[in-house]
């Protein structure tokens, strides 16, 4: 054998123990990082999983796979298995990749009807509000929650006006503000921090601290919301099924049920 061949042949060698040892040493190293934390078993999404999709044909195809993940930072409601119960229910939003699954994520496929990237709830719309990161709960409202809506507003003279800039909600030019709640609770279909193709150079700092979150509501709730973003600053608070919320009795007609 020719002595270029053999050392062509011993680098390639040198390479494959090279990236073994490195696969290795991950595998090592984030067994070591779980070690000393309590883990819990949930779903995480392994690629984008379109709305519509059922929760046992997501596990089945590989969509959706067990991962060890800290407790502490595990929601409760997160899935752990598909059981016969769940497997038959539908993804009411598409879910990205290593997202959560969470069971508020799915519903019955005869509660909703997919459109595009969306499954709608029957009989309701979708409607979309631009967030201030800190407004959106700091980026921990996920598609299927449930939040209050609250609407931040000038009650004299004056005017406010949402700024993300420098992470505020809000900028006001009267001392005279109050907040209110104007929709008690309402889901979450989607949440999105797109900013449109936009250069990284073009991204400003109140691009990257806005979040467009988009809801299922009644046209009544739907103009409720828009003109909210029209006339005042939005706000939400994340809701668990025994939260309590209702309309702020100090709302204008327009804002009571």
């Amino acid at each position: 054998m020719k002595p270029r061949v053999v050392t062509i042949i011993l680098a390639i060698a040198v390479a494959v123990m090279a990236t073994g040892g490195v696969a290795a040493y991950v595998s090592q190293a984030n067994s070591r990082a779980l070690a000393g934390l309590k883990t819990t078993t949930t779903l995480v999404a392994q690629q984008e999983i379109a709305a519509g999709t059922t929760a046992s044909a997501a596990v089945a195809k590989g969509l959706l796979k067990s991962t060890p993940e800290p407790a502490a930072a595990v929601p409760s409601s997160a899935v752990a298995k598909v059981s016969g119960s769940t497997g038959s229910l539908v993804l009411s939003s598409a879910l990205q990749p290593g997202q959560l699954l969470l069971s508020s994520a799915l519903v019955p496929p005869g509660q909703a009807a997919t459109n595009g990237a969306l499954a709608i709830p029957n009989g309701m719309q979708a409607v979309t509000l631009p967030m201030c990161l800190p407004a959106a709960v700091a980026g921990y409202v996920q598609p299927g929650a449930q939040v209050a809506v609250y609407d931040t507003f000038v009650t004299g003279t004056g005017s406010v006006q949402q700024n993300c800039g420098d992470g505020n909600a809000s900028q006001a030019s009267s001392s005279d503000v109050g907040t209110r709640v104007v929709l008690p609770r309402a889901q979450v279909l989607s949440v999105s921090s797109d900013t449109g193709g936009q250069s990284a150079s073009r991204i400003t700092n109140a691009d990257a601290n806005t979040e467009f979150v988009t809801f299922a509501v009644s046209q009544d709730d739907a103009e409720r919301l828009i003109t909210l973003t029209e006339s005042g600053v939005p706000y939400l608070t994340l809701l668990t099924a025994s939260s309590q919320s209702v309309v702020s009795p100090v709302a204008p007609a327009l804002f009571q049920p």
